[in-house]
């Protein structure tokens, strides 16, 4: 069946388990792409997703599968570090390693409620300037 033939489909509860079986097959095959995992059982992603809001054990079974792909990922990026690829190991360092430093621009957020509004802000100048105001209006 095609995807067009399912857009106002209401599946049964036995099809509609089926059909998230054979999407979960799909899934681990197309390393957790929903797009073409969907095609492959004939089903809208937007199913896929609605699914997903619908059903935790079905969107957590999507989540394990997800980071099984981000492990094979990952896999392959140790390898290419391993054999010396500077533009992997400075992303591992960027993304890995931001909490040490390793990263071009480190970002730092900020929250205050301001007269019942929140105000968030990621330029630590600003931030201070802010709390400094906030303060003032304090001791005031």
């Amino acid at each position: 069946m095609s995807v067009e033939n399912h857009k106002a489909q209401k599946y049964s509860a036995a099809r509609r388990k089926e059909l998230m079986a054979d999407f979960l097959v799909a899934f681990e095959k197309t390393l957790g792409v929903v797009t073409p995992a969907a095609q492959m059982i004939g089903v809208k992603r937007s199913t896929i997703y609605r699914w997903r809001e619908m059903y935790p054990e079905f969107d957590a079974a999507c989540r394990e599968i997800s980071d099984v792909a981000v492990d094979f990922v990952e896999t392959k990026l140790y390898k290419l570090i391993d054999q010396g690829s500077e533009a992997s190991t400075i992303f591992y360092m960027k993304t890995k390693g931001r909490d040490r430093g390793y990263a071009e621009k480190l970002q730092h957020d900020v929250s205050a409620e301001v007269k019942g509004v929140t105000v968030n802000v990621t330029n630590p100048e600003t931030a201070q300037v802010l709390q400094d105001i906030m303060d003032k209006d304090k001791t005031q």
